[in-house]
């Protein structure tokens, strides 16, 4: 086995002040929201959207209220 250092850029898609990021291919009601993605070489800022953070966190309180009604 070998350890090698090296140095690389990476790319960072950061969230507008006041919103979310989401994966696009995702709909809201399974979306991981976030305010910073790192990108992966095969990955695209074209790949992601943006909602508001009031958005976000109604569609993260329907998932608890969800939750705590099944259970």
């Amino acid at each position: 086995m070998e350890c090698k250092t090296k140095n690389v850029a990476v790319r960072v898609l950061e969230a507008t002040p006041g919103h979310k990021l989401h994966r696009k291919s995702e709909s809201l009601d399974s979306a991981y929201f976030t305010d910073r993605v790192y990108l992966g070489a095969g990955d695209s800022p074209d790949n992601y959207t943006e909602v508001s953070e009031a958005e976000a966190a109604a569609e993260i309180r329907r998932r608890e209220a969800e939750s705590e009604s099944c259970g």
